[in-house]
């Protein structure tokens, strides 16, 4: 069996390649039809004779590869590889937020008030647990501010040490209280 990724994780880079699919079936048909000697001589001779009098019909050759055979398949080849068939995404950098994040937190005694539970401290915290949740691995650093500011935790990109300074900033800590 395949892998944990299987056909699931299967797909293509550059999809719309794939519309020249049809292109290819078409063109393979239409040379046919030129290239067929039963079908050329169809309208001409009768059916219960040309399948003895041609050399694609029953008989040997039947197998033979024609050249408009290889070229569809060459065409068909090519247009899949330019599809970019991948089992991996590519994963470009425009897609993904991976600024650094610097968030400055006020910690004043006005953050201990309730003016909806919970307080608007714990509001904050939760606001930047969802972020950091958000922002796996992306860089993000955490500064505590009232009358001052001061650095609490300088960029990292391991958001469970965040989470860890984050439970224990109070306005107590703070050396002097903001406006």
């Amino acid at each position: 069996m395949l892998d944990d990724g299987g056909l699931s994780s299967f797909h293509f880079l550059r999809p719309w390649w794939l519309l020249l699919l049809p292109l290819a079936l078409w063109l393979h048909l239409r040379l046919h039809r030129t290239y067929s000697t039963a079908l050329q001589w169809r309208d001409t001779i009768a059916p219960h004779l040309l399948q003895h009098l041609t050399l694609d019909g029953a008989g040997h050759k039947a197998w033979r590869i024609r050249p408009y055979q290889l070229m569809t398949v060459a065409m068909m080849l090519a247009v899949l590889a330019l599809a970019g068939p991948s089992w991996r995404p590519e994963i470009t950098p425009f897609t993904e937020d991976r600024a650094a994040l610097i968030v400055a937190l006020e910690l004043t005694p006005s953050m201990l008030a309730v003016d909806q539970p919970p307080t608007r401290l714990e509001r904050a915290k939760q606001k930047l647990r969802d972020l950091l949740s958000r922002r796996k691995g992306a860089r993000t650093a955490l500064i505590a501010y009232t009358g001052s500011a001061h650095t609490v935790l300088p960029l990292t990109d391991d958001s469970s040490l965040i989470e860890l300074y984050l439970e224990s900033l109070t306005p107590a800590l703070m050396p002097e209280t903001g406006a």
